[in-house]
Formats: C-alpha cells, structure tokens, sequence
C-alpha cells in the first residue's frame, strides 16, 4: 500500500512540473508584444517585412517574421504588399538581418480593422 501512494506521489509530481514547465514557456511567447508592418517578400522560412506601426515596433528597416507559428491561430493567407499584424515574445534579434522568431500570431491588419 505504501508503494502504491509513494508511486501516485511521484506520478502527480512529475505531472506538476511539466504543467508549470508548459506554462513558462506561454507566458515568455504571450507577452502582448505586438507590430504592424508590411510584408516585402515571402521566403521560405518568413516573411521579409518593413514594419509600419503598432505596439513594439522594431527599429530596423526590414526584419524576416518567421513562420513559425507557436500559438494555436493558423498562419493567414500572406501574399507581398500585404498589412500585417505580428504578435510576439521575447525580443527581436539584433543579428544582420534583424528577425522576430518568437511569433505566436500573425493577423492581417485590414481584418483588424474591420
């Protein structure tokens, strides 16, 4: 009988830490960071874009949205000269060129705007 609680023990202790484990990492994703900018290329990892407005606006000229997705909306259709929304975490890399791979959201902006 003691194994048996010793086990569901370790059981509901190893299922806590990968529950707050999970959670660190949306918290460091979701952080309400967010710009708008208009998408100049489509690659194949990204999206080259200038950004134009928003929130957290980057301060380079041009920076890759990576496509990556790390939340639960599906990437939209995004085709060049489209206005997008990027929503982040973390930071931005300061490298040449300048990259958001932290992106948990990618809206288009004239669907915002409705």
């Amino acid at each position: 009988m003691k194994r048996w609680i010793a086990g569901l023990i370790l059981v509901t202790m190893y299922v806590a830490l990968i529950v707050c484990g999970n959670q660190e990492n949306v918290e460091q994703v979701n952080d309400g960071k967010y710009f708008d900018a208009e998408v100049l290329g489509i690659q194949e990892d990204g999206f080259l874009v200038t950004p134009i407005g928003g929130k957290d606006v980057p301060s380079a000229k041009e920076v890759i949205v990576s496509t990556q997705i790390h939340g639960t909306n599906p990437l939209p259709n995004v085709e060049e000269d489209t206005n997008i929304r990027v929503m982040y975490g973390g930071e931005i890399t300061e490298s040449e060129p300048t990259k958001a791979e932290n992106v948990f959201a990618i809206y288009l902006l004239d669907e915002i705007n409705k």
